[in-house]
């Protein structure tokens, strides 16, 4: 466990460590960035790793299949708890299913599993992040706008990427490189950012951060054990849907919150002490799948 720790969680918490350190001592707009990587880098991380034949793509559809089941289940496995633990629907629900799939599943994956690992890890990432602007916003908003989802520069980057593969188009070497060089951007700023918003964890909240942040994690893991038991997967999926499983919630749970008003305080105590404290059940689980 010593090996994992030092080889794949030190490098991804010191970058966070980083952001939390320089935004302590700097006023950072971390929305702007965050929406430069959203619009920009990450696009081209997803368009970097998409326009490439997948490995094992006879059982992608599988994975994307019980992935979508991860996300969803711990929603639905919350819900009949909303009313005896006084929690709202809104506020906890979405922020159970949709998980740090981005700015920490991904380098996470790549630093356990290495660069091989890339593809199912961003199509991971796209099946959260994809749900998230659909369910997540039919949840949230009571209604949900699909050309206003085709427009998401994620989305279109996905589109375009799997089209480019599909059709076995090559693309100039300079255009490659150009695109990967961009995307590589996108993984350290994630983290960096990461670090920036744990600065913004509600300490007077924090019974329900701890309760919760518990209950996102375990929720999850009662989601994949099902996909687990049931389902014939390969070790690495199984690997990697257990990582996927258990990540944090997103950071954009609290973005979204904090633009619709739903108890932001509550849902930015519970994502950021999630992240913060997350290391408690990723070390072990690492260390089961490695």
């Amino acid at each position: 466990m010593l090996t994992i720790f030092s080889a794949i969680i030190i490098p991804i918490f010191l970058i966070i460590g980083i952001g939390l350190w320089y935004a302590s001592r700097h006023r950072i707009q971390v929305d702007s960035v965050n929406q430069i990587n959203m619009d920009i880098f990450t696009p081209a991380l997803i368009f970097s790793a998409l326009n490439k034949p997948f490995p094992d793509a006879s059982s992608l559809d599988l994975l994307i299949y019980c992935a979508i089941f991860i996300v969803i289940m711990p929603g639905l496995l919350t819900l009949p708890l909303l009313k005896p633990m006084k929690w709202s629907l809104k506020t906890l629900v979405p922020t159970v299913m949709f998980r740090n799939s981005g700015n920490l599943g991904i380098p996470l994956l790549i630093f356990a599993f290495g660069e091989e690992i890339l593809p199912i890890a961003i199509t991971l990432f796209l099946v959260e992040n994809t749900l998230h602007f659909s369910l997540g916003m039919l949840i949230i908003h009571g209604s949900i706008n699909p050309l206003k989802i085709l427009k998401t520069p994620m989305i279109q980057a996905t589109i375009l990427g799997l089209s480019v593969a599909a059709l076995g188009i090559t693309l100039p070497e300079w255009l490659t490189r150009f695109v990967d060089l961009t995307g590589q951007v996108s993984i350290p700023l994630m983290l960096f950012t990461l670090g920036v918003r744990i600065l913004d964890i509600d300490l007077k909240e924090w019974r329900f951060g701890l309760t919760s942040s518990i209950w996102a994690a375990g929720s999850g893991f009662l989601a994949f054990l099902m996909v687990y038991l049931f389902i014939d997967l390969t070790e690495v999926q199984i690997a990697t849907l257990l990582i996927f499983s258990i990540l944090p919630p997103a950071v954009l749970n609290y973005l979204v919150a904090e633009r619709y008003q739903i108890e932001p305080a509550k849902v930015a105590t519970m994502v950021l002490f999630s992240n913060a404290v997350c290391l408690v059940w990723l070390l072990p689980a690492l260390n089961w799948v490695l």
